[in-house]
């Protein structure tokens, strides 16, 4: 770790050098220490006032201080809304995943052998059309014209007809890819006061603090995967897959202070934060009639690189009989980290045909983000944290044919609660308990996705889906496409 003030320029890189190492991470995790490197990179160290400077500024209880005079430090509380933006940007890239399995299952589920098409719910057999004459026969002289009361014979015309369905193969083997884009905002605003100096007559000065985050995320996720049919009962079936991927984030974070009084200057942050790195995974889905469910674990292993400008707004007080009044100072800093979110998700679904190709499906199911932070992540105020989500609600959907190619849209309506979020930050004698309000634990909040699948009933199907959701200071957008190929053996 290397830490410059004045500049404030900070390396922090934490790197996994073997698979040794990995397994380590994954079974105990990482283990936090001492932020105290902190007070030096959020804090310029001394300020300019009208008394002259003002030597021995450190971050302490939020503030960046010297017992003198401080100000509210908005980069170092930006900073904590990190983990709420990394776990968020976690739950989309999984989103993206849950997607793709959960067509992966439609797929298999409504799968017909060759020369049938799914028509209503059930595999209809498309007979052979009846052969044209050939063109090189010999002409035969022209029929006799009927009488009017004489009845032409019937033409034959073959039929469309429902017919067993042949039997599947044992085995079958598909692979997926898709890209998405998400965009999401959100906005929060707290209450909290500089009582870290005597101030003007020994009264503590109230601030509003007011924060907005913007995140664009950008990814690809893809997956390879074998499904067994006749698990347990005819008909029924189990899929096992591996997934990869890639993510990147960059997430503009903004604060502000303000105050009715003249004690202390306004102040202001602006973080950004950049945050790559790949994904791995694996999944299982079980279908049998109309009941499916789906369990996913994924992980993200992520580079965070962060840089910061805080105009630190600080108090007035009285210095030896002399008026010290409230001044700006502008200080910027730059560092990076890195973390892992490990992810658990699970569906139950249920899918009623109500008939004329139409269906609807409820389901319910729950999301777990671990994040796990390299040790160096205490000098941003980062810490170790979870966040747990449970969700529920509707697909409704239909099929039709269109050009030979099998067309199924589908809307989906979701309501999902963070039941609880834990960690994320640091919540000592350095760094403010300030609620920043961008954190979703008890926000009851809703999501709608309109999906397209196309298949040509060959093994190769895409889709294309949009997304929105919101609710409590936050609205959010996202666009996915993808394509699914499919083959298998006896």
């Amino acid at each position: 770790m290397a830490i410059t003030v004045g500049a404030s320029v900070v390396g922090i890189r934490f790197k996994l050098h073997s698979f040794s190492a990995l397994v380590v991470l994954l079974v105990v995790g990482f283990s936090g220490v001492s932020p105290a490197s902190a007070q030096g990179f959020f804090c310029p160290g001394s300020i300019s006032t009208n008394l002259g400077t003002q030597p021995g500024i450190a971050l302490s209880g939020g503030n960046c201080t010297n017992g003198t005079t401080g100000a509210f430090s908005n980069a170092a509380l930006a900073a904590q809304a990190l983990s709420d933006v990394s776990q968020a940007a976690t739950i989309q890239s999984t989103q993206v995943a849950l997607d793709a399995i959960s067509a992966r299952r439609r797929v298999e589920t409504e799968a017909c052998p060759a020369g049938y098409v799914r028509r209503n719910d059930t595999c209809e057999r498309v007979a052979e059309a009846e052969p044209a004459p050939a063109t090189s026969a010999p002409s035969r002289p022209a029929a006799p014209r009927r009488r009017a009361t004489e009845t032409a014979a019937p033409v034959y015309k073959a039929p469309i007809y429902k017919a067993p369905i042949a039997p599947q193969p044992t085995v079958t083997f598909a692979s997926w890819v898709k890209a998405y884009g998400d965009f999401e905002k959100r906005t929060g605003s707290a209450q909290t006061s500089i009582d870290c100096c005597s101030g003007i007559g020994g009264i503590a000065n109230p601030l509003t603090i007011n924060s907005t985050s913007k995140a664009t995320t950008g990814g690809v996720l893809g997956g390879f995967d074998a499904t067994w049919r006749g698990i347990s009962a005819p008909g029924d079936g189990l899929i096992a897959g591996v997934l990869v991927g890639y993510m990147s984030t960059d997430t503009k974070l903004v604060t502000t202070s303000s105050t009715t009084t003249g004690n202390v200057a306004s102040g202001s942050a602006t973080l950004n934060a950049h945050m790559t790195g790949p994904s791995v995974g694996a999944y299982l889905t079980y279908f049998r009639g109309q009941f499916s469910s789906d369990l996913t674990f994924k992980a993200d292993f992520l580079d965070l690189d962060i840089n910061f400008t805080d105009m630190l707004g600080f108090s007035a007080n009285v210095v030896g009989g002399n008026l010290l009044m409230p001044t700006n100072s502008v200080y910027s800093g730059a560092g990076s980290t890195s973390l892992t979110n490990y992810t658990t998700a699970g569906n139950l679904n249920y899918r009623f045909p109500t008939g004329n190709a139409w269906w609807v499906q409820p389901t319910v199911g729950f999301q777990y983000t671990s994040t796990q932070y390299s040790s160096g992540a205490a000098a941003f105020g980062l810490a170790n944290g979870s966040l747990f989500r449970l969700q529920g609600g509707a697909v409704f959907g239909t099929d039709f044919y269109s050009g030979g190619y099998r067309v199924t849209p589908s809307v989906t309506a979701l309501l999902y609660d963070d039941v609880s979020v834990s960690g994320g930050f640091i919540s000592n004698g350095l760094f403010s308990t300030v609620p920043l309000g961008l954190a979703d634990e008890g926000k009851i909040r809703g999501q709608g996705l309109f999906t397209v699948n196309i298949d040509n009933g060959r093994g190769v199907s895409g889709f294309i889906q949009g997304e929105v959701r919101g609710g409590s200071d936050l609205i959010g957008y996202a666009g996915r496409a993808g394509v699914r190929w499919q083959w298998g053996m006896s």
